[in-house]
């Protein structure tokens, strides 16, 4: 099948039929990510167009994440953008980590950072929290907020599976003290609640 013509086709359908160039492109974003996200200016549909840069960012980054964030610089803005991030980053966060937190240092607006480094914490922290762990404490100063959320959420999935490691690691993190008694308060709450 020639996308090219596909694409062309479904974008003269009545607005009735844009779906079909949605489900298109979506269909392509998951197998050729590459060649879907060619066409995702004919989305008419803001919302639907959204959406497929999402899923395609998701499955870029499998392939290759640098290029990835490349193509959101180029189409994406807002919100769109917002969710072509989350969606990267949390394909990184799940599929290759240390590739995701490489990528971070390209992201240059606060809002953007945090988002990744929540999609990364949160899937990197879910899989293997000592590594999670290890990388959020390398973060500098100015991610402070979003590193303490993120150690918030690696030491209460960790006290989960390892209540001794968790709290081994918290006790070794750098953090003022009332950061650490506030996630040593959350790690107290996740344990009672686990027992």
């Amino acid at each position: 099948m020639d996308p090219a013509a596909a694409f062309a086709w479904a974008a003269k359908l009545p607005q009735a039929d844009a779906d079909a160039l949605m489900e298109s492109i979506m269909s392509f974003g998951n197998d050729k990510p590459k060649i879907a996200a060619q066409y995702v200016d004919a989305i008419p549909d803001a919302a639907g167009r959204n959406e497929a840069i999402g899923q395609i960012a998701k499955s870029m980054a499998e392939l290759d994440p640098a290029a990835t964030l490349d193509w959101l610089d180029q189409v994406a803005t807002g919100s769109t953008y917002d969710n072509g991030i989350k969606n990267l980053f949390a394909s990184l966060g799940q599929n290759d980590p240390t590739t995701g937190a490489t990528i971070l240092a390209k992201l240059s607006d606060p809002s953007d950072r945090n988002v990744a480094i929540d999609q990364l914490a949160t899937k990197w922290g879910g899989k293997d929290p000592a590594a999670a762990f290890a990388w959020v404490q390398s973060l500098s100063e100015a991610d402070n907020t979003a590193r303490v959320a993120a150690l918030n959420f690696i030491f209460t999935s960790w006290s989960k599976s390892n209540p001794p490691a968790a709290l081994n690691a918290l006790q070794s993190a750098n953090l003022s003290d009332a950061e650490r008694a506030t996630l040593e308060q959350s790690l107290n709450s996740a344990a009672t609640r686990s027992n």
